[in-house]
């Protein structure tokens, strides 16, 4: 029985976006302006300080202007037994090919629908917000017929790469990801130097990863140096790579499959930093980073199809991040290419070894001895952050008094 074409009429409520907007512009013109009057040298960019200012007033007008002609239509939501399109305000309408959907999430916040996400098999989502229809009754309507409708054009099709599709909530858990970035907030907020902008060399001198590592009695370096980081800017760098990956590798394999990762590219890392490396201090949690995003390359590589779309990115975006990390790696001064290199080696060996006989859909599955071996290496690294602090808290007190 042929499926029915169903549509289903989009609410505008997009003050709130409107509002951010103007709130991005205005503070965008005031940052410009401010650090070109304290520059002293505004007379010299005075142009471009216009420039600036004209852009950020322009943006937020022009985009208010197409979204007050947006609303005088009515625009609907269309599915077809072939295609969904959705209405844009800013952009021509999105038609997404109902074949080519390999996800559909529900996304809650506070027990409350907050939309539906679709994942793409090139690795793009779309994101169908439930207050764009009239009612909920409305949007689990469309959600309802979406799934129904994706699902008989998989039966329909004989495309290998199609996976059957089910609504499922996006879980994330945050606890293991907030662990690690509260500890590392801490251990920077101790080793600081006053004021907070950068670390105090005393903490340099006793917990960064250098040659006497390799002498059994100071080969906690290893992993107290983890912990440290050169300055606020270094720090909040490799928080918010944490964040974005992190988030993504924990949800895919689980709190022990990811702390057995990130460490172990961190353990990787500082080895190989060690017997190449020239540097005389390293610090920083970039080599366990490293392995998080070598690992992550490969998931979206080679698990495209399989993961859902709160997950995964697409193939160009992996590669545009990969050339931006090695171009960083060999323009700025100071950083340890070996650490680098090691954790991202670390990652991508992990995933393909200890995944390579799993079944696609049983990406997070864990055996005790991995289980073991996460925890064992986990506690290796908090036990080293003890101990170094045992050692340079007394000697940091002295130095105040």
């Amino acid at each position: 029985m042929p499926l029915q074409t169903a549509n289903w009429r989009v609410q505008q409520r997009n003050s709130a976006s409107l509002a951010r907007s103007f709130l991005l512009a205005g503070t965008v013109t005031s940052a410009v302006c401010i650090t070109f009057i304290s520059s002293n040298q505004y007379n010299e960019y005075v142009l471009w300080l216009v420039l600036a200012t004209v852009i950020s007033i322009f943006l937020p007008l022009a985009f208010t202007k197409k979204y007050l002609n947006f609303r005088k239509l009515d625009h609907f939501i269309i599915l077809s037994s072939k295609s969904l399109t959705i209405p844009t305000s800013m952009m021509k309408d999105r038609t997404i090919d109902l074949s080519k959907i390999k996800s559909l999430e529900t996304l809650h916040y506070f027990n409350k629908t907050k939309g539906l996400l679709i994942g793409l098999l090139d690795g793009s989502s779309e994101f169908i917000d439930a207050e764009s229809f009239e009612s909920i009754v409305s949007f689990d309507e469309f959600k309802q017929k979406l799934i129904d409708y994706t699902a008989q054009g998989s039966r329909n099709t004989s495309n290998k790469n199609t996976k059957k599709l089910s609504i499922e909530r996006i879980k994330n858990n945050y606890k293991t990801t907030t662990l690690i970035t509260v500890t590392i907030s801490i251990a920077y907020a101790i080793t600081a130097a006053p004021g907070l902008g950068e670390i105090a060399s005393k903490a340099i001198e006793i917990g960064a990863l250098t040659k006497s590592a390799l002498k059994f009695q100071d080969s906690y370096r290893i992993t107290s140096s983890f912990f440290l980081h050169l300055n606020l800017n270094h720090l909040l760098l490799n928080l918010l790579c944490l964040a974005v990956i992190g988030r993504n590798i924990n949800i895919l394999l689980g709190k022990f499959q990811f702390c057995g990762l990130l460490f172990g590219s961190a353990l990787f890392g500082s080895l190989l930093s060690l017997n190449y490396s020239e540097a005389k201090y390293v610090i920083g949690a970039s080599g366990g980073l490293m392995g998080l995003l070598g690992a992550y390359s490969v998931i979206c590589l080679k698990y495209q199809h399989s993961i859902p779309g709160s997950v995964s990115t697409s193939a160009k975006k992996v590669i545009f991040v990969l050339f931006l990390q090695m171009a960083s790696d060999i323009t700025i001064k100071g950083v340890d290419v070996f650490s680098h290199v090691g954790g991202f080696l670390f990652g991508v060996m992990y995933i393909i070894v200890f995944l390579n006989r799993r079944q696609q859909n049983r990406i997070a599955a864990q055996s005790t001895a991995e289980t073991i071996i996460a925890i064992a290496i986990g506690s290796l690294y908090v036990l080293g952050l003890v101990y170094f602090l045992f050692t340079y808290l007394p000697l940091a007190s002295s130095e105040m008094h």
